[in-house]
């Protein structure tokens, strides 16, 4: 439910102009759970942005403190 609710508000910021780029964490892009395959979510988060997830912490350097992508 709470996954559902993510993605759909994260269509909506795209539907008003927002550029939504998104992080996840080692293990929720490797590991899958009762709530769904891993691979199914980053997939999902890429059609939705048109981003690929940021996966690493050094690809999540350049949006730290005053870096906004």
């Amino acid at each position: 439910m709470y996954l559902r609710k993510t993605f759909t508000q994260m269509e909506s910021l795209v539907r008003q102009g927002a550029s939504v780029r998104t992080i996840f964490s080692n293990s929720a892009a490797s590991l899958d759970s009762r709530f769904g395959s891993s691979d199914k979510f980053l997939k999902l988060a890429t059609d939705i942005t048109g981003y690929p997830p940021i996966l690493t912490i050094p690809d999540a350097e350049p949006i730290g403190p005053g870096k906004n992508v």
